[in-house]
């Protein structure tokens, strides 16, 4: 087993052979990380990557790769941190940066590594024992420099947070799901008028974009959405009608907020107010990334949470938004780095946008999200 604290492993390899982890890098690779911490994690990074002349145009756009990840699966409680020093390390060695989260119910994440090292990862979460390679999703997307400015790996209570003690641990995630719908099926199943569209994102980021029909539950954080979802039903039956769609389908960023959305839905309304519950597979980014424009019913950009702030169908960043300094609601600021509302309350704050992202880095909601990013 690997013996170590948040800052610091005993062992100064990736791995300890002893340990139930399984050695991943050769001598000689080990050596190059070696190298790469001493002269500087992403410079030396660079550099390496610098030398192969003959893909400069292909490594200039692709230089670092992006992984998004999750699974819920069980981790006991004292296997956590171990396996929080194991991931840590790894990525001090090879100038990988981003967030994870490790809870006992399951991994979530999105990091950033230089692209000689970015199979290594694959393969060091591979071989850790709770993970299951058919199981875990896995996103990647490239960029020509990092999307992060730090490494986070942390020990919370939950991955994506529902504030519902009774609902962790008491329901199966990965069997109460609702139905996966590839990208291609999607239109369908949001076009049927008998079918509620629910966006489970937080309303700063629908208001950016979202589906065509889809319902804004406007809120702030993902753990309101459990008693949006109650309310609106107990809404919909007081109605003139009270006719509530026999079906449900529910979408976000990449994912992992739909897992527990639709097993709350499905665990909790089902049957009693639904037939079936639709989950949008790999999310809006899958579906951005796997449907023409011509083609989508999407409208708008899409908020991610990392220096890219929004993007388009072709998953890069558009540029049209950034975050307000002040209150980080994610809108344009014509009038420098503030949204409106602040703008008229104050004209004389200077701070950069990254420091604001620094600060967001320690929000919980905002680090639970970064496995939404691309």
């Amino acid at each position: 087993m690997i013996t170590g604290t948040d800052n610091q492993c005993t062992d100064n390899r990736v791995i300890d052979q002893s340990s139930s982890y399984i050695s991943i890098m050769s001598s000689t690779e080990e050596a190059t990380l070696s190298s790469i911490v001493a002269e500087g994690s992403h410079e030396t990074a660079e550099k390496c990557i610098a030398e192969d002349k003959k893909c400069e145009e292909f490594i200039e756009e692709e230089a670092f790769v992006v992984t998004a990840l999750y699974q819920f699966v069980a981790i006991p409680e004292d296997e956590i941190d171990p396996l929080r020093a194991h991931i840590k390390n790894f990525c001090q060695q090879t100038g990988t940066i981003g967030s994870i989260l490790v809870a006992t119910e399951g991994l979530n994440g999105t990091v950033c590594t230089p692209r000689q090292f970015a199979q290594h990862f694959r393969e060091l979460l591979f071989q850790v024992p709770f993970v299951d390679p058919n199981i875990i999703k896995l996103r990647t997307s490239y960029t020509p420099r990092p999307i992060f400015d730090r490494l986070r790996i942390r020990h919370k209570k939950e991955i994506v947070t529902m504030k519902i003690p009774d609902f962790i641990g008491s329901c199966d995630i990965n069997k109460e799901r609702g139905i996966y719908v590839p990208p291609q099926q999607w239109n369908q199943i949001i076009s049927d008028p008998n079918v509620l569209v629910v966006d489970t994102r937080n309303d700063y980021e629908v208001k950016i974009g979202s589906f065509h029909r889809a319902v804004n539950p406007c809120t702030d954080s993902f753990g309101e959405f459990p008693k949006w979802m109650d309310e609106y039903i107990q809404q919909q039956q007081n109605t003139v009608d009270g006719v509530v769609p026999t079906k449900i389908a529910m979408f976000c960023t990449g994912g992992i907020r739909c897992e527990k959305s639709t097993s709350f839905v499905s665990s909790q309304m089902k049957p009693k107010y639904f037939q079936e519950v639709y989950h949008l597979e790999g999310g809006i980014l899958n579906y951005l990334e796997s449907i023409p424009p011509a083609n989508s019913l999407w409208k708008g950009e899409c908020f991610v949470f990392d220096q890219r702030i929004a993007v388009g169908h072709d998953l890069k960043a558009t540029g049209t938004y950034m975050i307000c300094v002040e209150c980080r609601k994610r809108l344009s600021t014509p009038n420098g780095h503030l949204c409106e509302l602040c703008y008229s309350q104050s004209t004389n704050i200077h701070v950069k946008v990254n420091e604001q992202l620094d600060q967001n880095a320690n929000n919980n909601e905002f680090h639970e999200m970064h496995a939404e990013a691309p």
